[in-house]
């Protein structure tokens, strides 16, 4: 086997094992995120289900949002997801309206897109009760989300996924053994034929050396 191909099979197996470990981690906490109702972050981005028509036509009802909880700086005009102050369990994405600067930091209102005013509790929070920036959104991941999680199946279902993010992963490890394998039998062939090859030669040279003698 050349450095170069036991390098390359090396490397698989390994990017084959941390793929697996970080698809378990992942899914975990996805699943247990949801679970709890807690809002799951992966490498910065937060996804929330929008559950309310405060912000249609911009964001449906029942999209799935993303947040960037990496943020730099807010502005007027930004789609931010934010604890409700009075009940912090309870997450709103609204649009910044104004941003006032205060002794103690930013003092944000906003308003949903659907609606004619600002709420009460949305005028004049701070800055600290904001999660992320909206960045983006998917109708279909909220779909499959209400779906599969806002129901009793919810955990059974993460569960398979981990099971089958699993299987997936150890079949490509095995799939990726059997290639190796393949090789290592092709490489063993064509070496009992270059020997065969020299064997022929030097028995031709030896008889070649009988006749002259």
């Amino acid at each position: 086997m050349s450095k170069t191909k036991e390098c390359c099979h090396k490397t698989l197996s390994v990017l084959s094992y941390l793929f697996l470990g970080l698809a378990v981690a992942l899914v975990f906490s996805l699943v247990i995120s949801f679970a709890n109702n807690k809002t799951p972050t992966i490498f910065g981005i937060g996804m929330f289900v929008v559950l309310t028509p405060s912000m249609e036509e911009t964001i449906m009802e029942g999209d799935m949002i993303f947040m960037d909880t990496t943020y730099d700086t807010l502005e007027e005009d930004d789609i931010i997801a934010f604890e409700r102050p009075d009940k912090p369990d309870i997450v709103i994405t609204h649009r910044i309206t104004n941003i006032e600067e205060t002794s103690d930091g930013l003092a944000i209102t906003t308003r949903g897109d659907n609606n004619d005013t600002s709420l009460s509790f949305e005028i004049g929070f701070s800055d600290d009760r904001v999660i992320g920036k909206y960045i983006g959104k998917s109708s279909f991941l909220g779909f499959l989300y209400t779906f599969l999680f806002q129901n009793r199946f919810g955990l059974i279902f993460g569960a398979l996924v981990l099971v089958f993010i699993i299987l997936m992963v150890f079949e490509i490890h095995h799939l990726i053994g059997l290639m190796q394998e393949k090789n290592d039998l092709k490489r063993e062939e064509e070496k009992e034929k270059l020997v065969k090859e020299a064997y022929e030669r030097l028995k031709q040279k030896e008889e070649n050396q009988t006749e002259n003698d």
